[in-house]
């Protein structure tokens, strides 16, 4: 590798990182969802251990995860404070995702701009990068990781000399997260392709995959066995309530999808996979391109999360767009106009540049969708002026950052796995907000055993709600703030009437 590619490869996976901190810092705390990783970190730092039990969430419930993550980040937080662990390992760890599709990219073109031009891509797929900047995501961790396997499974294909650190990361993506099914069903897919594109196969492919196969689902097993006995087959949907699946997947348009994948990625990517199957075959191309069908099929039938699936969907078509574009370099190296095949990669910079700028203020805005300061006073009002052991209502959204600020149990968060009816409850949290009969509204607050709901400004903003319908001096009385206002504040109210017997 030149120096100058050296160079510019660190350059740009440093201006990543640079612009990562940038929009991280912008706002103050972190997004909603970071606070159920803030709140396993900070359970190790004190206890050593992560809250496999956690009294906290769902009224008190127990939890299936790996929490390798976990304890990395909570490794960094001895040395500094957690919030900017939070903001800046994750952040850190998914720009590893540009040298990792670079060195890829390197295997199948052999073309150093090429590859500089897909690594880029890759590092600023809206999708991966509005989603991982604010709220210190697991995939992170997983992405680059996740495409770091599919390397050194090219690599130990040629030599085995690299099959230690297949192994090495192959159980590493495991340990970390379950996505390490998803490359394992590529691994098959990819093989069928070779014997349908009639390649010459090598001994060692047929048994790293088979070795692949038997740990990644051994080791899922084991991680995971609780989950699957208590869902069995739905553990694929990780137990998400059916209208977040449902919404999620009809909320998107083909527009936002393409969006999220990037234009340029998606339509590169494809011209890889249409000339690699018609016209040029290239093994290492078909091996991205199963890991893009793949992950199009779980999509196509909701086996996947939605956001997950077009992240490595995304990251995917950017590694392969390095073929279609040295294909395009290549041929314009044979035509009569001088320096066409540079002021082709330029073009493709450019376009990209520009692409990128709308992308940017887009993440700034996400990455301050932050628990607003009147939100945070009514959490930290909840922990100095209730029991200790109360229930507070809130959105499932909510949750963690509620309990992490407040000390107090939520009714529901955003981790699902384990917790029986899951649809009754969610219909259950977001029906109340709506409730217009006392009784009604008791019956379910009884249930799971609530003794005070809050009104956020998110739950205002988002479902416009202000007040509870159901308000009565007598059995749900106003507790927070003080002070009537003509503008919307948050409010807690106190739940005091019991029907029947309180069941949690």
């Amino acid at each position: 590798m030149k120096k100058s590619t050296k160079l510019l490869l660190a350059a740009l996976f440093l201006g990543s990182i640079a612009i990562r901190l940038f929009i991280a810092f912008q706002a103050e705390g972190l997004e909603y969802e970071g606070y159920g990783v803030a709140r396993q970190v900070e359970s190790i730092r004190e206890t050593g251990i992560a809250l496999y039990n956690d009294e906290l969430s769902y009224g008190g419930r127990d939890r299936v995860f790996s929490p390798v993550y976990y304890y990395l980040l909570a490794a960094f937080s001895f040395f500094m404070p957690l919030e900017i662990v939070l903001k800046t390992i994750p952040n850190i760890l998914a720009s590893l995702v540009i040298p990792v599709v670079f060195f890829l990219s390197m295997q199948v073109v052999k073309n150093e701009k090429v590859s500089l031009l897909a690594a880029t891509f890759s590092g600023f797929i809206p999708g991966f990068f509005n989603n991982t900047i604010n709220n210190a995501s697991i995939y992170t961790a997983v992405i680059p990781l996740f495409f770091l396997t599919a390397h050194y499974f090219l690599l130990t294909n040629k030599d085995s000399k690299h099959a230690y650190k297949l192994i090495g990361c192959i159980i590493l993506l495991t340990v970390l997260h379950p996505s390490s099914l998803v490359l394992a069903l590529s691994l098959l897919i990819y093989i069928a392709f070779l014997k349908l594109q009639r390649f010459r196969e090598s001994s060692r492919e047929p048994e790293i995959v088979l070795f692949f196969l038997f740990l990644v689902f051994w080791l899922n097993a084991v991680l995971y066995k609780r989950a699957l006995s208590t869902h069995g087959m739905e553990v694929l949907w990780q137990n998400i309530p059916g209208r977040i699946m449902e919404e999620s997947y009809t909320q998107i348009t083909l527009l936002g999808s393409i969006y999220s994948i990037g234009l340029l990625p998606l339509v590169l990517g494809l011209g890889a996979v249409y000339i690699s199957f018609f016209e040029k075959k290239r093994k290492h191309v078909t091996l991205m391109a199963s890991i893009s069908l793949t992950v199009f099929i779980l999509l196509w039938f909701r086996m996947v999360e939605l956001t997950t699936g077009l992240i490595l969907l995304g990251v995917s078509l950017a590694a392969l767009s390095a073929y279609f574009m040295n294909y395009i370099y290549e041929y314009l190296k044979t035509v009569k106009i001088r320096h066409a095949h540079n002021i082709f990669l330029v073009a493709i910079l450019g376009v990209a540049v520009i692409g990128f700028l709308p992308n940017t203020f887009l993440a700034i805005q996400q990455a301050g969708s932050v628990p607003s300061e009147k939100d945070m006073d009514l959490y930290l009002w909840l922990r100095e002026n209730t029991e200790e052991n109360s229930t507070v209502l809130v959105l499932p959204e909510e949750g963690s950052a509620m309990s992490y600020y407040s000390n107090r149990k939520n009714v529901m968060d955003e981790d699902y796995l384990l917790v029986p009816n899951i649809d009754r409850r969610y219909s259950d949290v977001l029906s109340i907000y709506n409730e217009r009969f006392l009784t009604s509204a008791l019956q379910k607050l009884n249930y799971y055993n609530v003794q005070y709901i809050a009104i956020t400004e998110y739950n205002h903003d988002t479902n416009n709600v202000s007040r509870l319908m159901f308000f009565d001096d007598n059995c749900v009385q106003r507790v927070y703030p003080e002070m009537e206002s003509d503008e919307f504040t948050p409010e807690a109210y106190e739940v005091k009437c019991i029907i029947g017997e309180t069941r949690q």
